[in-house]
């Protein structure tokens, strides 16, 4: 089970990385978020544009017995499930999930997710969950940022409540946490389907820049995408996914 505390910052440096430096005092169910970040960041360090007034910027933490570092894949596919189907009851055209961590409309980027482990001893106790979502964004405020994004408003044209999309995405996150927990694998089809990789070949390049044309065989209950290659099932935790056309 999961129970929400909020905790709110007008302006913050980052979510993430108040969460922690501070982790002991935010218990399992904390929702960390803020108006605006003066340093916003997205994975591999790349920097979140975090303006005031526009967006989502709000961390969870969780914590609990099972957490490890194998687990951290899983999380991601909730936050991003939860995120999209939010986001998928606002009549988005071309939406989906792109593997690891963001959503995207057509190839603009409307959200993304960062995960955090806090380590004592080797052993993961908390996991904070970063998650942007570019909700009232121009295009003039977007344009700028040097990759294809877009935001709720581009798409809609219409204003949305940050406060209102925020409890959206958290009360389908709560429902998807109680899910996992029964049934993994059904998280993973759904995960699948919203990604909209069945029987879709891909090129899978891992962190060492080796690069891998197949299909997407599915995921592992950890999360771990598990790649079809020359007869061969090849599991990954992190890289980069393209669906080839």
């Amino acid at each position: 089970m999961i129970d929400y505390t909020n905790f709110y910052f007008d302006s913050i440096d980052s979510t993430n990385e108040e969460a922690k430096r501070n982790i002991a005092n935010y218990p399992h169910g904390s929702v960390l978020y803020t108006n605006t970040q003066t340093s916003g960041k997205g994975r591999l360090g790349r920097q979140w544009s975090s303006p005031p007034d526009k967006n989502i910027y709000m961390s969870l933490v969780i914590k609990n017995d099972d957490l490890s570092a194998n687990c951290v894949n899983s999380y991601v596919q909730l936050a991003s499930l939860a995120i999209y189907n939010s986001l998928n009851q606002k009549s988005l055209d071309e939406l989906r999930i792109k593997w690891p961590n963001d959503l995207l409309v057509d190839q603009a980027k409307i959200a993304g997710i960062l995960c955090e482990g806090i380590f004592e001893q080797s052993k993961m106790t908390s996991l904070i969950i970063g998650m942007g979502i570019n909700v009232n964004m121009t295009f003039s405020e977007l344009k700028n940022l040097g990759r294809p994004a877009t935001s709720l408003l581009l798409e809609t044209a219409i204003p949305w409540n940050r406060e209102s999309l925020k409890n959206e995405i958290l009360d389908q996150f709560k429902k998807l946490y109680t899910e996992y927990y029964d049934q993994a694998s059904a998280i993973s089809e759904l995960w699948m389907n919203a990604a909209q990789l069945k029987n879709k070949t891909v090129l899978f390049t891992n962190d060492r820049k080796e690069s891998y044309l197949g299909t997407v065989h599915g995921f592992s209950n950890e999360g771990a995408i598990m790649i079809q290659s020359n007869n061969n099932i090849l599991t990954f935790f992190t890289g980069e996914l393209t669906i080839k056309k």
